[in-house]
Protein backbone atom coordinates (compact mmCIF):
# COMPACT_ATOMS: atom_id res chain seq x y z
CA UNK A 1 0.00 0.00 0.00
CA UNK A 2 1.36 3.46 -0.88
CA UNK A 3 2.21 5.55 1.97
CA UNK A 4 0.91 8.94 2.21
CA UNK A 5 2.15 11.50 4.76
CA UNK A 6 0.34 12.87 7.15
CA UNK A 7 -0.14 16.29 5.62
CA UNK A 8 -1.24 14.36 2.00
CA UNK A 9 -3.96 12.56 4.39
CA UNK A 10 -4.91 15.84 6.06
CA UNK A 11 -5.32 17.15 2.62
CA UNK A 12 -7.53 14.27 1.58
CA UNK A 13 -9.69 15.04 4.63
CA UNK A 14 -10.15 18.48 3.69
CA UNK A 15 -11.25 17.57 -0.13
CA UNK A 16 -13.65 15.25 1.57
CA UNK A 17 -15.20 17.82 3.17
CA UNK A 18 -15.33 20.40 0.39
CA UNK A 19 -17.04 17.22 -1.35
CA UNK A 20 -19.69 16.45 1.30
CA UNK A 21 -20.32 20.96 1.52
CA UNK A 22 -20.25 21.47 -2.11
CA UNK A 23 -23.82 22.04 -2.68
CA UNK A 24 -23.69 24.61 0.74
CA UNK A 25 -22.24 27.34 -0.98
CA UNK A 26 -22.59 29.07 2.58
CA UNK A 27 -20.36 26.27 4.53
CA UNK A 28 -17.91 25.93 1.65
CA UNK A 29 -16.91 29.55 1.87
CA UNK A 30 -16.51 29.20 5.66
CA UNK A 31 -14.68 25.69 5.21
CA UNK A 32 -10.77 27.11 4.94
CA UNK A 33 -10.82 29.36 7.05
CA UNK A 34 -12.82 27.08 9.56
CA UNK A 35 -10.30 23.69 8.76
CA UNK A 36 -7.25 25.75 9.89
CA UNK A 37 -8.60 27.47 12.50
CA UNK A 38 -9.44 23.13 13.15
CA UNK A 39 -5.44 22.37 12.53
CA UNK A 40 -4.80 25.33 14.86
CA UNK A 41 -6.02 23.77 17.81
CA UNK A 42 -5.11 20.27 16.72
CA UNK A 43 -1.86 21.75 17.23
CA UNK A 44 -2.20 23.57 20.84
CA UNK A 45 -4.05 20.48 21.89
CA UNK A 46 -1.05 18.02 21.01
CA UNK A 47 1.26 19.88 22.43
CA UNK A 48 -0.34 19.76 25.68
CA UNK A 49 1.06 17.72 28.68
CA UNK A 50 -1.10 14.58 29.46
CA UNK A 51 -2.67 14.89 25.45
CA UNK A 52 -3.59 12.21 24.66
CA UNK A 53 -1.92 10.63 21.64
CA UNK A 54 -3.39 10.40 18.46
CA UNK A 55 -3.09 10.66 15.19
CA UNK A 56 -4.01 13.78 13.06
CA UNK A 57 -4.47 11.63 10.05
CA UNK A 58 -7.43 9.82 11.89
CA UNK A 59 -9.47 12.80 12.62
CA UNK A 60 -12.84 13.51 11.64
CA UNK A 61 -13.46 17.21 12.21
CA UNK A 62 -16.75 18.36 12.43
CA UNK A 63 -16.03 22.25 11.66
CA UNK A 64 -19.18 23.35 11.82
CA UNK A 65 -20.46 22.57 15.67
CA UNK A 66 -18.89 25.53 17.22
CA UNK A 67 -22.67 27.22 17.59
CA UNK A 68 -24.21 29.90 19.96
CA UNK A 69 -26.76 26.59 21.53
CA UNK A 70 -27.38 22.74 21.11
CA UNK A 71 -28.61 21.15 18.25
CA UNK A 72 -31.18 18.61 18.64
CA UNK A 73 -33.74 16.41 16.41
CA UNK A 74 -36.69 17.72 17.87
CA UNK A 75 -39.03 14.48 16.80
CA UNK A 76 -36.67 12.79 18.59
CA UNK A 77 -36.13 14.61 22.07
CA UNK A 78 -39.59 15.12 22.58
CA UNK A 79 -41.02 12.24 22.19
CA UNK A 80 -38.52 10.13 24.17
CA UNK A 81 -39.53 12.80 26.83
CA UNK A 82 -43.14 12.20 26.46
CA UNK A 83 -42.73 8.24 26.15
CA UNK A 84 -40.26 7.99 29.02
CA UNK A 85 -42.88 9.86 31.35
CA UNK A 86 -45.49 7.40 29.81
CA UNK A 87 -44.21 4.48 30.79
CA UNK A 88 -42.89 5.81 34.21
CA UNK A 89 -46.57 6.93 35.33
CA UNK A 90 -47.45 3.38 34.23
CA UNK A 91 -45.07 1.59 36.90
CA UNK A 92 -45.32 -1.57 34.75
CA UNK A 93 -43.03 -4.12 35.56
CA UNK A 94 -41.68 -4.87 32.20
CA UNK A 95 -41.55 -2.88 28.66
CA UNK A 96 -41.76 -4.11 24.98
CA UNK A 97 -39.97 -1.50 22.40
CA UNK A 98 -40.26 -2.02 19.15
CA UNK A 99 -37.42 -0.37 16.84
CA UNK A 100 -37.86 3.11 18.60
CA UNK A 101 -34.18 5.44 19.31
CA UNK A 102 -31.98 3.00 21.56
CA UNK A 103 -30.92 6.30 23.61
CA UNK A 104 -34.51 6.42 25.00
CA UNK A 105 -34.88 2.28 25.33
CA UNK A 106 -31.69 2.70 27.24
CA UNK A 107 -32.60 4.93 29.78
CA UNK A 108 -35.87 3.03 29.78
CA UNK A 109 -34.11 0.44 31.79
CA UNK A 110 -33.01 2.25 35.11
CA UNK A 111 -37.04 2.12 35.41
CA UNK A 112 -38.39 -1.38 34.31
CA UNK A 113 -36.95 -4.14 32.36
CA UNK A 114 -37.22 -3.60 28.82
CA UNK A 115 -37.20 -5.80 26.09
CA UNK A 116 -36.15 -4.32 22.42
CA UNK A 117 -37.54 -5.45 19.19
CA UNK A 118 -35.43 -4.64 15.87
CA UNK A 119 -34.55 -6.10 12.68
CA UNK A 120 -31.20 -5.61 14.09
CA UNK A 121 -30.93 -6.73 17.43
CA UNK A 122 -28.88 -4.00 19.90
CA UNK A 123 -26.37 -6.10 21.44
CA UNK A 124 -25.43 -4.34 25.19
CA UNK A 125 -24.80 -5.86 28.06
CA UNK A 126 -27.17 -3.76 30.30
CA UNK A 127 -29.34 -4.60 33.30
CA UNK A 128 -32.96 -4.61 32.84
CA UNK A 129 -32.70 -5.08 29.25
CA UNK A 130 -32.75 -8.14 26.58
CA UNK A 131 -33.32 -7.04 22.61
CA UNK A 132 -34.51 -10.13 20.21
CA UNK A 133 -34.41 -10.10 16.46
CA UNK A 134 -37.91 -9.43 14.83
CA UNK A 135 -40.36 -7.40 12.49
CA UNK A 136 -43.06 -5.20 13.23
CA UNK A 137 -45.18 -6.99 11.11
CA UNK A 138 -44.36 -10.05 12.15
CA UNK A 139 -43.48 -9.74 16.32
CA UNK A 140 -42.49 -12.68 18.25
CA UNK A 141 -45.47 -12.23 20.86
CA UNK A 142 -49.13 -14.02 21.16
CA UNK A 143 -51.31 -11.57 20.48
CA UNK A 144 -53.09 -9.26 23.62
CA UNK A 145 -49.73 -10.46 25.69
CA UNK A 146 -47.89 -7.41 25.95
CA UNK A 147 -49.13 -4.54 28.57
CA UNK A 148 -46.65 -1.57 27.86
CA UNK A 149 -45.69 -1.38 24.22
CA UNK A 150 -43.79 1.32 22.32
CA UNK A 151 -42.64 2.33 18.37
CA UNK A 152 -41.26 5.77 18.23
CA UNK A 153 -40.72 7.40 14.98
CA UNK A 154 -41.05 3.69 13.57
CA UNK A 155 -44.64 3.21 11.51
CA UNK A 156 -43.90 6.13 9.21
CA UNK A 157 -40.73 3.66 8.03
CA UNK A 158 -42.22 0.39 7.32
CA UNK A 159 -42.07 -1.37 3.95
CA UNK A 160 -39.17 0.97 3.15
CA UNK A 161 -36.44 -1.29 4.08
CA UNK A 162 -35.22 -0.34 7.51
CA UNK A 163 -37.82 -1.58 9.85
CA UNK A 164 -39.53 -4.33 7.84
Amino acid sequence: MKKYSKRTIGLFGLLKEIQSQFLNWKKLKNLIPKYLEYHNQWKIYSSMEGAESSEYTEASPKIYEQTISTKFDSHYFYQAIWGFNRILESKCKHHVDIGSNVTFVGLLTAITEVTFIDIRPLRVNLKNFKSKKGNILSLPYENNSISSLSSLHVAEHIGLGRYG
